[in-house]
């Protein structure tokens, strides 16, 4: 398997966001929005 990387430089922002991972939610935002996790073998 070949992968070709081409890496960018983003700006720089004073924005920041925290990320919380989990089980029963798959991530958490510092702003209160979930998002479920999958439930493949459900």
């Amino acid at each position: 398997m070949v992968c070709e990387v081409n890496p960018r430089i983003l700006p720089k922002t004073n924005n920041n966001c925290g990320l919380d991972l989990g089980i029963i939610d798959f991530a958490t935002f510092d702003n209160g929005e979930k998002v479920k996790a999958p439930k493949p073998l459900k």
